[in-house]
């Protein structure tokens, strides 16, 4: 009898246990599903299931055979270089090593196609996933957490120049996620290696997010005040002790780092004859085009490259069908994403973490505006992708009123215009196929 009731307890035993498992993981369950649907959703909106511009994929697939460069040129690929009897690509090297997994798999299954589609999307589920994760250090309530996230995702610039699948798309994508990679272990999880893999990994793929740097490493060395809403002070003397006491949370952050930036220095050597030469001023006649009159980078590209991201217009109006076109030459950031005026409300939960935050994008700013090219093949100004992950930042940081923690009216509204408006630029470029 007692062995009769004990097998009857036990399916609601282990029914019970199921239960508090899934309770306990809820959150850990809840950001895999929502990273598996902006990856879902990313999917669906490229258009395009191999990209015609994948330089890296094509050096990744190079570097699996032992070899640096390509022996035959590829008449569309304007941007490779030819030294001797090789054709080399300018994306630096970090960003190529990103490709080698994709190359392999590709390799094994026997298919030489990169498949942009599928890349784009994982990207999409993995920045997704990090901001979900980031939007959790204020304990805000799970629908705030979800909108924030939904807006980094679907309401800004990130999207459309994401699902492109292009080479130099991609690559400031992989530039968001390793920013948000690092950011997510440096004030969520304590991870310093991991820290520093995912700041390579950004840095690799857009070389100006080293300047990122060192306010990482200063978040890494200061975590107390993270999520406290405190303001701290430190001075010279107070980082000088804090260098000595993390020493091995320096040195664990900066290896791979360093590693990949000698790795790199020896790649250059290796195509161009020097540790610093990448290559681009090399492409045939990009120094004879006109945006480039005085050099790659200069000051007096400035005023051209303010106007681009801040005040030009994103949108082409038309009397047909469908009316308002996005501009692919570009267009200003808050044109694409109007919930950037939430970032100009008074207040602030964590005042000091606001500050690190815009001077962390104010160098990268000024590299991307010193630019002689603002692009094209983009929607908005597609250069400031760098900068989303600190944005993301000061949005999380925007003060939850009546400590309710709940998104305001304010900001459900201009999310979900933001969102809205990304939604359509998505159905003309890639529905309409109207990219060109």
């Amino acid at each position: 009898m007692a062995a009769v009731i004990s097998a009857t307890d036990a399916g609601p035993r282990a029914a019970n246990t199921l239960l508090d498992r899934l309770r306990t993981h809820r959150q850990s369950l809840f950001a895999v599903a929502l990273a598996l649907l902006t990856g879902l959703g990313y999917a669906l909106t490229g258009d395009a299931v191999s990209a015609p511009h994948d330089y890296q994929f094509r050096i990744a697939s190079a570097l699996l055979r032992g070899e640096l460069g390509l022996t035959e040129h590829v008449e569309w690929l304007s941007e490779l270089v030819p030294v001797g009897d090789r054709y080399y690509s300018v994306f630096p090297l970090g960003g190529v090593l990103c490709f080698v997994p994709v190359a392999l798999l590709q390799m094994l299954s026997g298919s030489a196609e990169f498949p942009a589609r599928a890349f784009a999307a994982c990207v999409g589920g993995l920045i997704g996933l990090f901001a979900w994760g980031l939007s959790g250090r204020h304990g805000d309530r799970p629908a705030r957490r979800a909108l924030v996230t939904v807006l980094l995702m679907f309401g800004t610039w990130l999207w459309c120049n994401t699902c492109n699948g292009g080479a130099w798309q991609l690559a400031l994508s992989l530039a968001v996620l390793g920013q948000m990679g690092a950011l997510y272990f440096v004030l969520v999880r304590r991870e310093p290696l991991l820290a520093g893999l995912f700041f390579a990994v950004g840095f690799g793929n857009r070389t100006e997010v080293i300047l990122t740097g060192p306010a990482l490493l200063y978040l890494l060395l200061h975590p107390p005040f993270m999520g406290s809403g405190a303001v701290t002070r430190v001075g010279p003397a107070d980082l000088g002790k804090r260098l000595r006491a993390e020493r091995e949370a320096v040195a664990r952050f900066c290896l791979v780092p360093l590693a990949l930036g000698l790795a790199t220095m020896w790649y250059n050597a290796l195509r161009f004859g020097s540790a610093l030469d990448f290559g681009y001023a090399r492409i045939p006649g990009v120094l004879d085009e006109p945006w480039y009159r005085f050099g790659i980078f200069s000051p007096h590209y400035i005023p051209d490259g303010l106007r681009a991201m801040l005040l030009a217009s994103s949108w082409n109006t038309s009397s047909e069908f469908p009316f308002f076109r996005p501009d692919t030459g570009g267009g200003s950031i808050f044109s694409a994403c109007p919930a950037l005026l939430l970032l100009f409300g008074a207040g602030s939960r964590e005042p000091h973490l606001r500050r690190i935050a815009w001077a962390a994008m104010l160098p990268m700013a000024l590299v991307h505006l010193m630019h002689g090219y603002v692009g094209c093949t983009q929607y908005s100004y597609r250069f400031a992708m760098t900068l989303l992950p600190w944005l993301f930042l000061l949005w999380l940081d925007i003060p939850a009123p009546d400590g309710r923690r709940a998104a305001t009216r304010l900001e459900a509204g201009l999310i979900a215009l933001s969102v809205g408006v990304n939604a359509w630029a998505a159905y003309v470029l890639f529905r309409l196929d109207m990219w060109w």
